[in-house]
């Protein structure tokens, strides 16, 4: 069940975007704005999402490190 409820809460969350991202467009004028949101919006966003994840796992492990070489030497 729970693969479910989260494939659900994903799908949510990237309509979500889509949808708030076509207003936008909207507001700006631009044709086909909740096609281009869909789009574009989850595009951009996927591609950021990449490296900020990246980044946090790493300062996460480091400070992780960082904990268990304090904790070791206390």
């Amino acid at each position: 069940m729970r693969p479910i409820l989260s494939d659900i809460q994903n799908i949510l969350a990237t309509a979500s975007l889509a949808f708030a991202t076509g207003l936008v467009f909207r507001m700006f004028g631009l044709p086909a704005p909740f096609l281009l949101g869909a789009l574009f919006g989850i595009w951009i966003t996927g591609a950021a999402i990449a490296p900020i994840r990246k980044a946090w796992s790493s300062a996460l492990a480091s400070r992780a490190g960082n904990l268990r070489a304090w904790h070791s030497n206390w």
